[in-house]
């Protein structure tokens, strides 16, 4: 798992949300990385996730800016 997010890429979404991309195209092996993405957000306790909701390719990650910046998020993100 220690490759798990290498080649993902983390854009922001407005200045609440950041799109966790795992890939371009629709295979069962990226959507098989977002659910896994999603089972670990969904058991973190990361105090200012909102909600994230999954796509075939990746998870766009709603968070309230004023409880948790888009650097700190990110830096948790990249801790999984």
């Amino acid at each position: 798992m220690d490759s798990f997010l290498n080649d993902v890429k983390l854009l922001a979404a407005g200045e609440g949300g950041l799109v966790v991309e795992f890939g371009a195209i629709i295979s069962p092996a990226i959507n098989v990385c977002v659910q896994t993405f999603m089972r670990m957000v969904s058991g973190s306790k990361v105090n200012g996730i909102i909600e994230a909701v999954p796509s075939y390719c990746s998870v766009v990650i709603y968070f309230d800016p004023f409880k948790i910046t888009r650097a700190s998020l990110t830096k948790q993100i990249a801790a999984y």
